[in-house]
C-alpha cells in the first residue's frame, strides 16, 4: 500500500520474497470495439472444442459397437497415429495418453478398446488393439522397489507433517 513494500513472504521452496505496488490500474470496462475480435475468436474455438468432443465421442461410440479403425477414420476423414510396444515409460507419447491406454479395459479378439482424453486444445481418442502381458520382475527386484516405495512414503508423511506443524504449530 503507498509504495511501501510488503513483509517478507516465505515460499514453499523456503526462499523469500517482498512485493511492492507500484501503481495501481483500476479494473475497466473495454469498449466494444477493442474487445469484438477477442469474443469472435472466444465463441469460435468454443464452438469448434464442442463440435471436437462430439466428433471423438462418435469415434469411441462407434469403436465400441464393433465398427473397425479404417472405416470410423474413413467416415470422420480422420488419420490414426499409430503406437505399437508401447510400455509405461515409453518416451514420445503424452504421460496422460498414457495413463488412460493402461486405464481401458483389455479388449475382445478384434475388437478395440477405447476411450477420449481431453488435451486441452483437442481431443484424443485412445484405441488399445492387443495387450501382450508382460513378464514380471524378479523378486529381489520386486523388494528393492518395496523398499524405495516405503522410504519415500515415510519422507512425504515426516514432510507432510512438519509442514502441518508450520502451519498449524504455536510456539510458546
Amino acid at each position: 500500500k503507498d509504495g511501501k513494500s510488503s513483509q517478507g513472504l516465505q515460499l514453499p521452496d523456503g526462499s523469500v520474497v517482498w512485493i511492492r505496488v507500484d501503481r495501481h490500474v483500476p479494473a475497466a470496462l473495454r469498449p466494444l470495439a477493442e474487445v469484438s475480435a477477442e469474443v469472435r475468436n472466444q465463441v469460435l474455438l468454443d464452438k469448434a472444442r464442442t463440435r471436437a468432443r462430439a466428433v471423438a465421442d462418435s469415434v469411441v461410440k462407434a469403436l465400441r459397437e464393433g465398427a473397425s479403425l479404417a472405416d470410423v477414420a474413413a467416415r470422420e476423414k480422420l488419420t490414426w497415429s499409430d503406437s505399437l510396444g508401447l510400455s509405461r515409460r515409453t518416451q514420445g507419447v503424452p504421460v496422460d495418453v498414457l495413463r488412460l491406454a493402461y486405464r481401458l479395459p483389455h479388449p475382445a479378439a478384434g475388437k478395440v478398446s477405447a476411450d477420449t482424453h481431453d488435451a486441452g486444445t483437442a481431443f484424443v481418442v485412445v484405441a488399445v488393439s492387443k495387450v501382450i502381458p508382460g513378464e514380471a520382475a524378479p523378486a529381489a527386484e520386486l523388494a528393492q522397489v518395496r523398499t524405495a516405495l516405503s522410504e519415500s512414503r515415510s519422507q512425504q508423511e515426516l514432510a507432510d507433517y512438519v509442514r502441518y506443524l508450520r502451519e498449524n504449530g504455536k510456539v510458546v
